[in-house]
């Protein structure tokens, strides 16, 4: 008797912990659910706590009386959105949420302390957003003499490479991210390291090493793509005087312009294509297209992009963003620091290179996006890898997968999402048009469900990360925003009672936005180029004899420098 009533209260207390869940029931969509079949039409999810109990198509079962409901008919569900390559700063979080981008990983760039500690708030859930996932630690081998590498884990040795290696599974790291600096002799060890630990090698590879040697020393992952093009080309003097010429044409330009990527890409061999893709896809690597940063400039989305982000980023609910992150997603400038003959050569190997990945994923090769935030804006970065992916000739389920499924694998974390299927993570975006059909509608979203909770998708300009970075780096330091130097004003004088007076200020540093102060009195102000803008000088300013201060002062955000962004003053006389 005593042991019936322990079972019936242990059974009872089970049933009151199940009810006391919260149930969400998203009802009557058509569900794309991520691994690649047909879209289920009508599909009802049911979701208990943070996991989905069922999927059914049939609509009949009682809905619980504590059960919330999304009425989806008409709308299509896919998968909560990955984002495999996040150089994670604190203010991300909104962002990504907001696009439906449910689980990021940060791929070791930032303070090991402080990324523990975000990690850790976001799986107990102290703030809305992202699954947060981290690398820790940035392996990058031996540091090239004189050089100091802020952010990376620097060693010598084979032993040193597996110490640290060790030292990120200890930290529980997410992935092992490995840079520029390892010897042929360390990436084994690692990968060692890594397999035991069910981690996977992503990053970035020793320079010159091809993806065949790569492969062969058990890298899970290329980012950028990385070892490809020298594996694949024809002719890699051809390739390294082009980067020559595209660093000439950098110079003096801030380094967010990405599209000397392509360059790599300008001079494939089909045979070596074939014979890498084959490697890549026997080995299981995954090949990164972190297309919304490189290929910003030569997309046919380029000017809709810049519209969409013209709308954005100045609203008044964005000020949690740092002035300078915001200015550089509204900056396509440097593309025009290239002659005509490079931003063609440029073109052709970012083309090559969307054929290279076409012909990857047609072979069965695993493709995933590569967002770089905040290089773009994170979040919609996702997105617009995504529909690059679809411009370049890659299905649409399949671009979707690269966002996904694809990703969730990558990192070992395909158990639990990647995919909508009972068991896993409630991770899901509801959208109000089919992807399928026009892969834009990505952004078309209705609601976003991260375990099982209904998103709150406002941005709030008070929005504050309650454990800021301790690092002070470019993002909140200023962003390419020049000084400006006046050298002459035409002409610089007038005569009492004059009319409006045009006048011609040369110099350098002027920007599109930069405004000519008279005595501290904003007036009309044209930008002609960096070195040449006009203003009118009103008739009010005219009537008093003297001499008036004249100043040119720049679009914020400003660096962090006393008087950055303002000009020298120069003097405007206006006599009897």
């Amino acid at each position: 008797m005593q042991l019936f009533i322990l079972l019936t209260l242990a059974w009872a207390l089970t049933a009151l912990s199940v009810e006391a869940q919260q149930t969400l029931i998203i009802r009557g969509g058509t569900l794309i659910d991520g691994n690649g079949g047909p879209p289920v039409a009508n599909a009802t999810l049911v979701i208990e706590g943070e996991r989905i109990r069922e999927i059914r198509t049939t609509d009949g079962a009682p809905v619980p009386s504590n059960a919330r409901v999304i009425d989806a008919r008409g709308k299509f569900i896919i998968p909560g959105m990955h984002e495999p390559h996040a150089h994670y700063k604190g203010w991300f979080l909104p962002l990504y949420i907001n696009y439906g981008v449910t689980s990021v990983y940060e791929i070791g760039n930032s303070a090991e302390e402080w990324i523990l500690a975000q990690r850790e708030m976001m799986q107990k859930e102290k703030m809305v957003g992202p699954r947060l996932y981290a690398c820790v630690l940035n392996l990058y081998g031996r540091a090239p003499a004189g050089r100091v590498l802020p952010g990376m884990t620097t060693f010598e040795t084979v032993e040193e490479a597996r110490a640290i290696a060790r030292r990120a599974v200890e930290l529980k790291a997410d992935c092992l991210k490995l840079q520029g600096g390892l010897t042929t002799e360390m990436m084994p060890a690692i990968a060692q390291i890594g397999k035991q630990a069910g981690l996977p090698l992503i990053g970035h590879l020793p320079r010159g090493m091809t993806a065949f040697r790569a492969a062969e020393l058990g890298m899970n992952h290329l980012e950028h793509s990385g070892g490809i093009p020298e594996a694949i080309s024809k002719d890699w003097s051809e390739v390294e005087r082009l980067r020559a010429e595209f660093e000439r044409a950098m110079e003096g330009r801030p380094a967010d312009t990405f599209e000397g990527t392509g360059i790599g890409f300008i001079n494939p061999d089909p045979a070596k294509e074939d014979q890498l893709i084959k490697v890549l896809i026997d080995k299981n690597v995954y090949v990164e297209a972190d297309w919304s940063g490189r290929m910003r400039n030569i997309t046919r989305r380029k000017n809709d992009w810049m519209i969409e982000n013209l709308a954005l980023v100045p609203r008044p609910e964005m000020a949690f963003i740092p002035k300078d992150a915001r200015y550089r997603w509204l900056d396509y400038s440097a593309w025009n620091s290239f002659s005509p003959e490079l931003q063609a050569k440029l073109t052709r190997g970012l083309e090559n290179w969307q054929k290279f990945m076409v012909k990857f994923s047609q072979a069965g090769g695993k493709v995933v996006v590569g967002g770089e935030a905040p290089t773009v804006m994170p979040g919609l970065n996702i997105h617009r890898n995504v529909h690059l992916l679809v411009d370049a000739g890659i299905p649409p389920m399949k671009a979707l997968q690269a966002a996904t499924k694809n990703v969730a694998e990558l990192f070992r974390k395909d158990k639990d999402m990647g995919t909508l299927e009972a068991g896993k993570y409630a991770d899901l975006i509801v959208l109000d048009a089919d992807p399928l059909q026009d892969i834009t509608n990505t952004q078309k979203i209705a609601e976003v469900v991260k375990g099982g909770k209904i998103i709150d998708r406002r941005f709030s300009a008070d929005w504050r990360n309650p454990i800021p970075t301790t690092e002070i780096t470019r993002d909140e330091s200023g962003y390419n925003n020049p000084k400006p130097v006046i050298s002459t004003i035409q002409p610089s004088v007038a005569v009492q009672g004059e009319s409006d007076k045009a006048v011609r200020i040369s110099g350098e540093g002027f920007t599109l936005g930069s405004v000519v102060y008279v005595d501290e009195k904003a007036v009309q102000t044209t930008f002609k180029s960096e070195k040449l803008i006009e203003a009118t000088l009103p008739k009010e300013l005219l009537t008093r004899v003297g001499t008036y201060a004249i100043r040119v002062e720049n679009p914020e955000p400003l660096p962090l420098l006393e008087d950055a962004g303002l000009s020298n003053q120069f003097m405007f006389i206006v006599k009897f």
